[in-house]
């Protein structure tokens, strides 16, 4: 899988991605790194991260990384709520469907589906556990 852009001339528009995405509304603590990425905890999820970059692509990344035992539901509907507010609302249903039709089942990990999209050079859903943590991860890249 592509990891983005690593070209020096990628650039980071910060002020559309925190504008878009109102993180104090679903966050319980964040933390803005630099200008390209913000951390930080929610409800039923230790940690996230969620990062977007220009440059040959525009593409974001997010990760949710939790230390409970979830439940799939739990895990899925966790999953559903970050969809709704930190991927662009034109890939949500893309999503949505794609984990409503086939939803993470945390005894059957590692998870991956890559959903094919004209839309999109990259789009995809991926879950994995190691040492007791569940890691969730939602990418795209557009050209």
């Amino acid at each position: 899988m592509s990891t983005g852009c690593t070209s020096p001339a990628c650039i980071f528009d910060a002020a559309s991605l925190k504008q878009e995405i109102k993180i104090e509304q679903h966050a319980t603590s964040y933390k803005w790194l630099g200008n390209n990425s913000v951390v930080g905890k929610l409800d039923k999820v230790d940690h996230f991260s969620l990062q977007q970059w220009s440059c040959n692509h525009f593409s974001r990344q997010l990760v949710l990384t939790a230390n409970q035992n979830l439940s799939d539901e739990q895990v899925n509907d966790t999953v559903l709520k970050a969809i709704a507010w930190a991927i662009p609302l034109e890939i949500q249903s893309t999503l949505s469907s794609e984990l409503t039709q086939t939803p993470i089942k945390t005894n059957q990990l590692p998870y991956l589906r890559q959903i094919k999209s004209i839309e999109f050079d990259e789009l995809y859903i991926k879950a994995g556990k190691s040492e007791g943590l569940t890691r969730i991860e939602i990418q795209f890249v557009k050209s």
